[in-house]
């Protein structure tokens, strides 16, 4: 009887134990298909989502290729394309100074300009030279009303009449605008109401003249009517006249006018 009992309850001890190590074996078999099922699903979903993201790359890369951002297979920013951008817009930067307006370098109305092969352009004349008194003084008659008026060329002085090259003075001042249409441009006029100007024949300035051919001093106690450009111009002529010893400068020392007539006065 009680080896009976004892083997009914080692079965049934085994029977549990069996039934133990079966559940064991189902529960890891389970969770191992999970385990499989998840994992594949997990994958299967990563490769739909890799797969769409390359799509999407790929049509992004299509259409940045198609506004030409984008070239060649390996899909690269196109530097060619900054390249040809930049010289296309040089090319347009020299096309256009090219064929701009060549600028005007005179400082005034018929002045020669410093650029060789420049066109100057010629002014309006507006009188006609009708006497020349001395070096610097000339009568003009206005074509518009037909006034006559004496101008005094400003910023200059000549010799006088009966001084040293005052006859020369006067000649070359006939020579270069007696009879001629000029452009008298007033700037002044002095105790005798006379105009003090600057007078142009063509492109050449009158004043300029007379101190480059050597018959006139830049005069000194006038030039505050002038700018600082034109100033520089006036005394520069002046110095190359003397290095050159054009005119009156071939005397070792000239007398200056507004001497000869001081001392003409204490006289």
């Amino acid at each position: 009887m009680l080896k009976k009992r004892f083997n009914h309850g080692l079965n049934g001890f085994h029977g549990k134990e069996e039934m133990a190590t079966n559940f064991t074996n189902c529960t890891k078999k389970r969770s191992a298909a999970d385990y499989t099922n998840c994992t594949n699903k997990r994958f299967a979903t990563d490769y739909t989502d890799d797969t769409n993201w390359g799509i999407r790359k790929d049509q992004r890369f299509q259409n940045l290729r198609t506004i030409g951002l984008i070239v060649g297979a390996d899909k690269r920013p196109m530097k060619v394309f900054r390249f040809e951008v930049c010289v296309l817009l040089l090319a347009l930067a020299l096309f256009s100074s090219c064929t701009s307006e060549p600028e005007n370098r005179t400082g005034r109305a018929g002045e020669s300009s410093p650029v060789a092969g420049d066109p100057t352009p010629v002014p309006e004349p507006n009188a006609v030279v009708v006497r020349v008194a001395d070096g610097d003084s000339i009568t003009v008659r206005f074509l518009d009303t037909g006034k006559e008026e004496r101008v005094r060329l400003a910023t200059i002085d000549a010799p006088e009449n009966g001084q040293a090259y005052g006859e020369q003075a006067k000649k070359s001042l006939s020579d270069l605008v007696k009879g001629k249409n000029v452009l008298v441009v007033e700037l002044d006029r002095d105790q005798y109401r006379r105009i003090v100007g600057e007078v142009f024949i063509g492109s050449i300035n009158v004043n300029v003249e007379q101190l480059r051919r050597g018959f006139a001093w830049h005069y000194k106690q006038h030039e505050r009517q002038q700018d600082p450009d034109m100033r520089a111009r006036y005394a520069g002529t002046e110095q190359l006249a003397r290095q050159t010893r054009a005119g009156l400068w071939r005397d070792q020392n000239p007398v200056p006018p507004w001497n000869w007539r001081k001392e003409s006065t204490e006289r």
